[in-house]
């Protein structure tokens, strides 16, 4: 059977070794030297992605916490491990890589939103009756990802809480819309179970392409097999006399 786009067939190249970058887990806002702000990612679906496009030949960097191969598993040799702290560490060590060559980009780093005003040098003292923060937004690091990697299959991740599955879709096109990914890798944690994982893949013509629950490790197998498919095929544009 022939796809077409716009009567225009749409090729499919053979699969070849990509260069492929991921982010994952969480990033840490400074209180003081010993107190920080951060979320409850711990990457174990980034690592599971990276462990599995390296299983199939690719070149893979994951952009992780320290922690990271201590809280979700050992990477396998091969995969090359940069480290990130901050949102601030995030963004400089993306710049970083952006000089270099990118098939597939995958962000699915848990980027803290805000971050203190004022981070204290010292120790804030514990004898305080009330401490009040003024926290500011963090940089959407998002929005720079086309100018970073203008040739790479870019993809979102988005986590939502008890959203309803319309709206969950509008939100994903958004992403999409508003910084030119090729795709959401949509999840709400009210679908989370005990190791196990549920998503959707939302592509930037509406479809919602459901990933069933399962384990990490083979929501990195479906979502590869989808993006690899994206990834193989040559889109012609229809040109009009």
């Amino acid at each position: 059977m022939s796809i077409q786009l716009n009567g225009v067939p749409l090729c499919q190249n053979s699969g070849k070794k990509l260069n492929v970058l991921i982010t994952a887990g969480g990033t840490e806002a400074d209180i003081d030297k010993v107190r920080r702000i951060t979320n409850i990612s711990e990457g174990a679906l980034g690592r599971a992605i990276a462990v599995e496009a390296h299983t199939r030949g690719h070149n893979v960097t994951i952009l992780g916490p320290k922690r990271l191969p201590k809280m979700t598993g050992p990477l396998p040799n091969g995969v090359v491990h940069k480290i990130f702290r901050t949102t601030a560490d995030l963004k400089c060590e993306l710049e970083k890589l952006a000089k270099e060559k990118w098939d597939l980009v995958i962000h699915a780093a848990a980027v803290s939103d805000y971050r203190p005003v004022e981070n204290s040098e010292g120790k804030i003292s514990s004898d305080k009756d009330e401490l009040i923060l003024k926290l500011i937004p963090n940089p959407k690091l998002i929005k720079s990802f086309r100018e970073w990697f203008d040739r790479a299959f870019l993809v979102g991740f988005k986590l939502l809480t008890n959203v309803p599955a319309k709206e969950r879709k509008r939100i994903a096109l958004e992403q999409i819309r508003k910084n030119r990914t090729n795709l959401c890798f949509e999840n709400d944690i009210s679908e989370f179970g005990p190791g196990e994982h549920k998503a959707r893949m939302v592509t930037p013509e509406g479809g919602a392409v459901p990933i069933p629950k399962g384990t990490k490790e083979s929501v990195a197998k479906t979502f590869l097999d989808f993006v690899e498919k994206r990834l193989n095929v040559h889109w012609f544009k229809t040109e009009f006399s």
